[in-house]
């Protein structure tokens, strides 16, 4: 069973109990800046405060800007992908209507997944449960030994833990290297609390065989006291190759109300520490494995491509355009959608001084000479607190942590080509955007149960096969750019046309 994240477990007034003493970090191999764990979601007390309803958000003047290098425009035109050519177009709100979803793999075999992935030149499907296990479903059924096991060292807390499993990535030549990228916090033993960024390699007698003999440890991040009241949250969670060939990896802010916990405060805009950052590794480098490009070699810690995040929980590239697409879990009243453009690094996404487009975390300061880029997008979002009067008015009031999703260029959903999807844990409901270089359509609700009070919302149909939806801890697309979803951490679905 997926373990319900603390994030959604309530959001609760912990800032008067955050722990404050100091925090350490190791840094396999490269710069040792001082920090800790990073990965989802904790609040502040307050969930009263003020916040702007649900909309498109669009550069303020305050927030206006890159706060690195220049970014591309490569995304801003329309681009042809696998279903034809089509402009891009973010004048309006992508019209869904329904869409259908066919059961790929649904079974009690699995359990807690949270993310599913194909390997290069493969149409099997690789799912990695958070409690330690990857399966492989194959040939329409899941083998019956699991490709890759750290179980023995991840025992999730049940009432609420966001260590253990977090993702694999395979590398690009992964047919003939056999090499693939682990992101991890284990429990037990002595790699406890530690956010791990591993090498391995698949055995050589059994393709479908992980040899669980650590080739490179590309991040080692020193673990949180046991006493700490955040030792269960705030990890390292997604990795993925992106289309330059390089590694990144997603890493959390280090834990805390407002980023203050322990010796982890402002870690965020600081570039020197690996918390609330996009890395980015070149795997065919020496250690500390940072790519010879990134933006703070000379200065900070190499491995460091964009910074200012919270929790990029789950992030994408459009394949057409190259930009960056960043799902970012929000604090106390927001959740919000980043995007680099193609050809753009060291951009400032402004937390902890910024949530949104709004100021927040007083006391709390950007980096010196820095101006952060905005979000496409931001919603607000209830908190365990209670609705917000102001809340009422977004249809993503229920959010408690956003699942950023792929921008779809498959060919089954034509009408959809370069419309980005995003969700939230909880499966309150889907949503869909697009967005033009400066320009970000409203958005389309897509109601996970057919809503009759709301009938320009697109809406969903189960087949058969998929159970009711309770979570959706990822959106995925194949080699095809087809998208799934991952839900209730035991099934993977194909969205499809409606029937």
């Amino acid at each position: 069973m997926l373990l319900r994240p603390w994030w959604l477990v309530g959001l609760l007034a912990v800032s008067s109990l955050a722990c404050k003493s100091e925090g350490s970090e190791e840094a396999s191999g490269g710069a040792a800046p001082s920090g800790g764990s990073a990965g989802s979601s904790s609040s502040s007390g307050g969930s009263g405060g003020a916040s702007s309803s649900s909309g498109a958000s669009s550069s303020s003047g305050a927030l206006a800007g890159t706060g690195g290098a220049a970014p591309s425009t490569s995304g801003s035109s329309g681009t042809a992908g696998a279903g034809g050519a089509k402009p891009c177009d973010a004048s309006a709100a992508p019209v869904v209507g329904g869409l259908g979803l066919k059961a790929i793999v649904s079974s009690s075999q699995l359990q807690g997944v949270s993310q599913a992935v194909q390997a290069p030149g493969s149409d099997d499907w690789y799912l990695i449960g958070q409690g330690g296990k990857v399966w492989v479903f194959s040939e329409g059924a899941l083998r019956p030994a699991p490709f890759f096991d750290l179980s023995s060292e991840i025992k999730l807390d049940p009432t609420y833990d966001e260590r253990g499993l977090h993702s694999i990535a395979f590398a690009p030549d992964y047919a003939t290297s056999g090499l693939f990228y682990v992101v991890v916090t284990p429990t037990t033993g002595a790699r406890a609390n530690r956010d791990l960024v591993l090498e391995h390699r698949r055995a050589s007698a059994d393709p479908y065989q992980a040899d669980m003999t650590v080739v490179r440890e590309f991040l080692n991040l020193a673990g949180k006291t046991p006493n700490d009241l955040f030792a269960n949250i705030h990890n390292g969670y997604h990795a993925a190759f992106g289309p330059d060939g390089m590694l990144y990896v997603g890493m959390g802010d280090g834990g805390g109300s407002c980023n203050d916990n322990q010796g982890f405060v402002g870690s965020p805009q600081n570039i020197t520490k690996p918390y609330g950052k996009i890395l980015r590794f070149d795997p065919k480098s020496q250690s500390p494995y940072g790519a010879a490009d990134n933006p703070f070699v000379a200065d900070g810690d190499p491995r460091v491509f964009h910074y200012g995040l919270r929790n990029p929980f789950r992030f994408s590239w459009d394949p057409a355009t190259g930009d960056l697409y960043i799902g970012e879990v929000g604090q106390d009243t927001h959740e919000e959608i980043n995007v680099a453009p193609a050809g753009s690094k060291g951009l400032n996404f402004g937390w902890a001084a910024f949530e949104g487009e709004e100021a927040t975390c007083a006391g709390r300061a950007l980096r010196e000479g820095s101006t952060p880029t905005p979000p496409i997008y931001f919603t607000t979002h209830g908190g365990g607190s209670g609705i917000r009067v102001e809340c009422k008015t977004s249809p993503f009031c229920d959010y408690g942590a956003i699942v950023g999703g792929p921008v779809y260029r498959g060919s089954a959903l034509p009408e959809l080509q370069g419309v980005y999807f995003f969700g939230d844990w909880s499966a309150d409901n889907l949503a869909a955007l697009v967005h033009c270089g400066d320009q970000t359509s409203e958005v389309t609700v897509i109601d996970i149960v057919p809503d009759p009070n709301q009938p320009n919302n697109g809406f969903l149909l189960r087949g058969d096969g998929v159970p009711e939806i309770e979570s959706i801890t990822s959106i995925v697309e194949d080699h095809e750019h087809e998208m799934y979803l991952v839900i209730n951490g035991n099934t993977l679905a194909q969205v499809v046309p409606a029937p």
